[in-house]
């Protein structure tokens, strides 16, 4: 989690009086991107997943960089001016961040065979909704994604799968970086999946979190409390509210929850704590150095086979080059030696939107089979 310390304050820095331009694309997948600042004396390009570029200041004070071709997919980007990151603030495409700003986007277009670009398939819809958080004395959101033909249907009932965010976003994260609705959307049409709502909720274990996600990086923070607060959170208020405002099918065969980075962590813990809630756990490069290695602590049930079995869908995913490889390999082996028959699945990519995008279509089809 570390690795996202850098963003945390990111925002659009103040513009000069000259227009900005957004990121040009190009035919061969080559995109320019520029920052007129004509008063910096350096500015970094930061793709994600690649190493910080120096961008060249032109004789205009605006400062570009032309990359070489890119595969066709979603990027997450940012500018470094003079030590201090902003997002593109030419571009209003981004990820939305819990304390602010954004993180912007660019979108280098691909075939229909890429399961993320959209589509003529019949669309699903996502709402928001607010409810009142009893546990952290405040209002919070959650998207819901209701899948074709759910409005049509008055009588059918849907399984639901809890999708929770990485640390600094929010819950917008998987419906703009993410494009869940879009990916659902065409695996659906294709008959590739069941047709499923998806709930995307806010994920801190605190209130307050535009002021306090730094708490998330700190040493002094207590993990576990965090892990159990917002735990408690989604299954006395999270899941209830849905279940009321929603048609959703009970049981934990009909419920499934997942996640990425922190959100990996929290599945794992709800998951694993809670198999009675939750048929199907996933985990896509999760966060597990929350876990401080206590994980017989964190997981008290697994060890006592009298009153606990495990999940009957249970999957962990982590890309090559993730920086938290060796923690999920760790918390693996620990899983392995309890008994549980699991495997990590080491997966082209980093700890990023690329690699968690195409894990979120490698799982939805296996879900409420």
């Amino acid at each position: 989690m570390l690795a996202y310390a850098v963003t945390l304050l990111l925002a659009s820095a103040p513009t000069s009086a000259q227009a900005q331009a957004g990121p040009r694309l190009h035919k061969e997948g080559r995109v320019t991107f520029s920052y007129h600042a004509a008063g910096a004396e350096r500015v970094l390009l930061v793709v994600e997943g690649e190493a910080p570029i120096e961008m060249t200041r032109g004789d205009d004070g605006t400062w570009r960089h032309t990359t070489m071709p890119l595969s066709p997919d979603i990027y997450l980007y940012y500018f470094v001016l003079d030590g201090r990151p902003t997002s593109d603030p030419a571009n209003p495409e981004g990820v939305p961040m819990v304390s602010g700003g954004r993180q912007s986007l660019v979108h280098v277009l691909g075939p229909d065979s890429l399961l993320w670009e959209r589509s003529d398939a019949p669309p699903g819809r996502i709402d928001r909704h607010e409810y009142q958080s009893q546990r952290f004395g405040e209002p919070r959101a959650l998207l819901v994604y209701t899948p074709p033909g759910y409005e049509a249907a008055p009588g059918r009932r849907y399984p639901v799968l809890y999708l929770l965010h990485g640390v600094l976003n929010d819950e917008r994260a998987w419906s703009t970086a993410g494009r869940v609705d879009v990916i659902l959307n065409n695996l659906f049409a294709r008959g590739h999946i069941q047709p499923m709502m998806v709930v995307m909720p806010l994920g801190y274990g605190f209130s307050d979190a535009p002021s306090r996600v730094g708490e998330m990086f700190s040493p002094a923070t207590d993990q576990a409390a965090v892990l159990h607060a917002f735990a408690r959170s989604l299954i006395e208020e999270v899941v209830p509210y849905v279940e009321q405002a929603y048609r959703v099918r009970p049981g934990e065969e009909a419920r499934a929850i997942a996640g990425l980075s922190m959100g990996g962590a929290q599945a794992l813990y709800l998951g694993l704590n809670h198999p009675d809630l939750f048929g199907a756990v996933a985990s896509f490069g999760g966060a597990l150095i929350m876990y401080g290695g206590r994980y017989e602590a964190l997981f008290p049930l697994i060890g006592d086979r009298s009153s606990w079995s495990p999940p009957e869908f249970l999957a962990l995913s982590v890309g090559t080059e993730d920086f938290l490889l060796g923690v999920n390999r760790h918390f693996t082996i620990w899983l392995v030696e309890q008994g549980l028959d699991v495997s990590l699945d080491e997966v082209p990519g980093g700890h990023t939107w690329s690699t968690w995008r195409r894990e979120f279509i490698r799982l939805a089809p296996k879900l409420f089979r």
